[in-house]
């Protein structure tokens, strides 16, 4: 067994039973001194430190402080401090130091040396380089001599360890204290591995540098290459890009003339991952470049610079076909804007149609304001103001001060709907263009000039597989598809009947024999509730004529039989539908339409107005409903193969519609005359002055001018009678000529029936106005005749000295009509005087068939009386009244108690009283000088 004492001596123990190890000052190892064999770095060289770096290098303790390794401080926390940066946390602060794994050169150089010039920062480099080569000969120095005792001291531990085990010192290990010595001993040897790796591993990271340092220096313009592709871009140097890029790529595929003869794998190893990651970092802002190209290139529209980012894709290279993936992109952009836009068209219509029915309505005010804006437009046309073209479209969208053609909800809602349809027909317009664009892809013309890439890289995007070329052909015809079928869809969907809220009467459509009645569930729902005929023709036929204009265009730019087939017979079926919603609007004006008369009289005097309000009214709608037949609009016409023409059942309908809107019209009218619909209209008329039927003075100012009070019933029917004259001679003729000249027809048939109709109501009025005062003039004569007294056997053979006063009556009652009739309606005063006349020669022969006999005296007064009603009216006289006549005096002559005395001599009865006559006539010529004067 060896000495204790010696064994104390060789271990450095101070007793057998020692609980710690005692080591050499010589062989003790400080971390504190490798802090200064850490080497420096710039940043220039950062990058290259973080490549050659080992990823299993062990971490180990950083000083709190450090010179600035480019050589311009010792204390790089006194520079931080001195600039306000905070580096109290323990992570923030090793990013400054070099020695750390988590060095951050970026944020060295920019807080450390924010202010470093050029000049500087080569003075830095130069430095560096020096600090690298001495540090290098500080750790070779360090391994040599400190690995070197490291190795002599761990070998005389294991040699000692061994003469233990060989002195048998196992057994009594725990009480001699070797089991502790052994641990000491484990210890020191990882403390030592845990020292040294480092120093081996920056030792490596030396000669790493080293070699990376060379090829960057044999290689610049590769490593450089970063920045500059970066310099490029942002410089929008599209043509540096590509040349630099290219020549990039060149290099990259040609490695071996980059790479530094080496002569080991590992040198030519690193190497290539330098060379890995500086090409990755290449790669990485190109893919960002043409990132922000996809970007741009999915936005870009047809009428854009979509071509140049197509170029620029190819010649950068890119795996997907940038120019499938642009048509792709707009097609859909194109399907997702179709249906953003029909899903905007429905909520115009249940927005509006809402607002409207949640507000009172009455829907006649704004039809007579209407009718008669237009009347008075018509009548400037007359004098040369304005024409009729510009009477018809310088209101169209009810922009005019002084036309509006329905209710402002109305109108705005037919406006919105418009707008929309606008919007739509842009959309068509541009989807045209992109389709053209696409086609022209397909055909490969613009390929021609498109760039293949480096080594032909994007040839294969310059063509189209069989794929690709289906789906593009099926987008197109899908969005066509969509595109006709939510028009359709549009004008084909319904909505439920309407209810009339207070306000306005219920709609009686039962009492008009329709052309073509909707149906209670058939209502079209793109028709405003309570719109007029008026701005419904107005409106739709603008609406009609953007749908065939959108139409006509994709028809011209996708030829397809096909297409064009599918689009005329959407486009017909969808006129057929706005047809019915203008006939039903019609129908419905028609009930109302009477409500425009007001009894005024017209600027010639000859009616009222309700002639030309009359015509103003059909034939605005008649003009609307041939701009929807022809989908045409202000004069703008569609000519093409998508223009469905004009159906035989189409043009019947609208042909019984106006037939039927007439007579209903003309019959309403004639109601006003019937005495048990007189308390109806008064009742409308005070439903339509009602303080909740809206707040525009103009309201009121019609609901009070609808029927005024002064107006007499006689008057009325003198009005009436001459209106509905006017409208048989002058207005309906040109109206009928203008429906068969817009759907090609003959409507003489049914001008006949219409005129017979009217005819039938004239007389009616005629006789109605008359009956009165033909009744007075017979109870006058009857009177003066058979109960005035008069002898009218008297053989007296004196003459008569005057005429009968019951004559001056008769005539002075003639008079007053004249005056009357004169004064209302001049057109009538022949007609009437005619009529009456007639029936006073017819009263004449009947009262004195009642005479039983007439005396001389008797019968001479009897000739005078007849002799001045005779001359008097004379210019009045018709054959039937002088037939009338003949049997008078025969009558006369019949009943004579005389009569060959008296009417066989030789001065007959109407000599002798002749001069008796000449003087009545004489005196009462200025009572009676309308009968001379009178127009015959």
């Amino acid at each position: 067994m060896a000495d204790p004492d010696r064994l104390r001596q060789f271990y450095n123990l101070s007793d057998e039973y020692s609980t710690e190890w005692t080591e050499p000052n010589s062989s003790t190892f400080n971390l504190n001194d490798l802090g200064s064999s850490a080497t420096g770095d710039s940043s220039k060289y950062a990058l290259l430190r973080q490549i050659a770096s080992s990823a299993s290098a062990a971490p180990y303790e950083v000083p709190q402080d450090e010179p600035d390794p480019l050589g311009s401080t010792n204390s790089i926390v006194s520079v931080l401090r001195s600039r306000g940066i905070d580096i109290s946390d323990f992570s923030k602060r090793n990013r400054y130091f070099i020695s750390s794994t988590s060095f951050n050169p970026r944020v060295f150089l920019r807080d450390v040396h924010p202010d470093a010039t050029f000049d500087n920062l080569v003075n830095a480099l130069n430095y560096l380089e020096s600090t690298i080569s001495e540090r290098s000969e500080a750790l070779r120095y360090l391994v040599e001599h400190d690995y070197d005792r490291f190795v002599q001291a761990k070998s005389s531990l294991d040699s000692v360890f061994k003469n233990i085990q060989a002195a048998a010192f196992n057994d009594p290990d725990s009480t001699l204290g070797f089991q502790q010595l052994k641990n000491y001993i484990d210890e020191s040897n990882a403390n030592a591995t845990i020292l040294m790796k480092p120093v081996m591993d920056n030792n490596n990271k030396d000669e790493r540098l080293k070699t990376a340092l060379s090829l960057v220096n044999s290689n610049k313009y590769f490593f450089n290459l970063p920045s500059l592709i970066l310099s490029h871009i942002n410089n929008n140097d599209h043509d540096s890009l590509i040349r630099d890029y290219r020549r990039g790529k060149d290099m990259r595929s040609n490695e071996t003339d980059i790479l530094m003869s080496s002569d080991t794998l590992t040198a030519k190893i690193e190497q290539q991952r330098v060379l890995e990651r500086i090409w990755n970092e290449v790669e990485a802002i190109v893919d960002e470049y043409k990132q922000r190209e996809w970007k741009a290139l999915a936005n870009a529209t047809a009428d854009q610079n979509y071509i140049s980012i197509i170029t620029k894709l190819l010649e950068l290279g890119v795996e997907d076909n940038p120019i499938f993936e642009w048509i792709s992109s707009q097609l859909t952009s194109f399907e997702q804007s179709f249906e953003a836009s029909f899903k905007k068209l429905n909520s115009i219509l249940d927005i509006y149609t809402a607002n409207i029915l949640a507000v009172p309505q009455n829907p006649s005010i704004p039809l007579i304001r209407a009718i008669r804006s237009i009347a008075e437009q018509s009548s400037f046309s007359s004098s040369g103001k304005i024409s009729i073209n510009a009477e018809h479209s310088s209101i169209a969208d009810g922009n005019s001060s002084s036309v509006i053609y329905d209710s402002s909800s109305v109108v705005e809602m037919w406006l919105a709907i418009r707008l929309e349809f606008q919007d739509i027909n842009n959309l068509i317009s541009m989807f045209c263009l992109c389709w053209k664009r696409c086609i022209e892809f397909v055909e490969g013309t613009p390929q021609r000039s498109l760039p293949t890439g480096w080594q032909n890289e994007s040839l294969s995007h310059l063509t189209f597989s069989d794929d690709e070329l289906s789906n593009i052909m099926e987008s197109g015809q899908k969005i066509i598809s969509l595109i006709s079928t939510k028009i359709y869809e549009f004008f084909s969907e319904t909505s439920s009947p309407l209810t009339m809220v207070s306000g306005a009467s219920k709609s009686n459509t039962a009492a008009l024999p329709h052309a073509h009645r909707i149906g209670k569930d058939e209502l079209p729902k793109f028709l405003p509730p309570f719109a007029n005929a008026i701005s419904t023709t107005k409106y739709l036929s603008k609406i009609m004529f953007l749908i065939s204009s959108g139409f006509n265009e994709l028809v011209i730019n996708i030829d397809s039989a096909k297409t064009t087939e599918s689009l005329c017979n959407v486009l017909k079926s969808i006129r057929e539908r706005a047809v019915n919603a203008t006939i039903y609007s019609w129908e419905q004006d028609a009930e109302t339409i009477y409500l425009i008369e007001d009894w005024m009289p017209s600027q010639t005097r000859a009616s009222t107005r309700i002639p030309n309000l009359f015509y103003a009214y059909q034939n605005t709608v008649l003009m609307g409903i041939n701009d929807v037949l022809k989908l045409s609009s202000d004069g703008q016409e569609i000519k093409g193969a998508v223009i469905p023409p004009k159906s035989s059942t189409l043009t019947n309908q609208l042909q019984n519609c106006f037939y039927n809107t007439v007579s209903a019209t003309l019959d309403s009218v004639m109601k006003l005359m019937i005495s048990s619909e007189k308390t109806d209209r008064h009742r409308s008329s005070k439903v339509i002055s009602e303080p909740t039927v809206g707040t525009d003075p103009m309201d009121k100012f019609l609901a009070l001018e609808l029927l005024p009070d002064d107006v007499s019933e006689e008057r009325k029917i003198l009005l009436t009678l001459t209106s509905l004259e006017q409208i048989r001679d002058d207005k309906l003729p040109l109206l009928f000529k203008r429906l068969d000249a817009f759907i090609n027809t003959n409507s003489k048939e049914a001008y006949g029936t219409l005129r017979s109709s009217i005819e039938k109501m004239t007389s009616t009025l005629f006789e109605l106005y008359n009956r009165r005062k033909k009744t007075l003039l017979a109870e006058g004569l009857r009177q003066g005749i058979l109960k005035s007294g008069i002898n009218w056997s008297s053989n007296e053979q004196e003459i008569p000295p005057t005429v009968s006063s019951y004559v001056y009556e008769c005539l002075l009652n003639i008079v007053v009509v004249h005056s009357h009739v004169s004064e209302i309606a001049p057109s009538q005063i022949t007609k009437v005087i005619t009529v009456l006349y007639d029936h006073v020669v017819k009263t004449l022969l009947a009262s004195y068939r009642e005479v039983e006999q007439f005396g001389r005296y008797g019968l001479l007064q009897a000739i005078a009386d007849i002799g001045l009603i005779r001359v008097t009216m004379e210019k009045f006289q018709t054959p039937e009244m002088l037939q009338n006549y003949s049997l008078l005096y025969d009558s006369i002559k019949e009943a004579t108690v005389d009569r060959k005395a008296l009417w066989e001599s030789t001065h007959p009865p109407w000599e002798i009283i002749h001069p008796l006559v000449l003087k009545a006539q004489s005196s009462s010529k200025a009572e009676f000088r309308c009968f001379f004067s009178a127009k015959h």
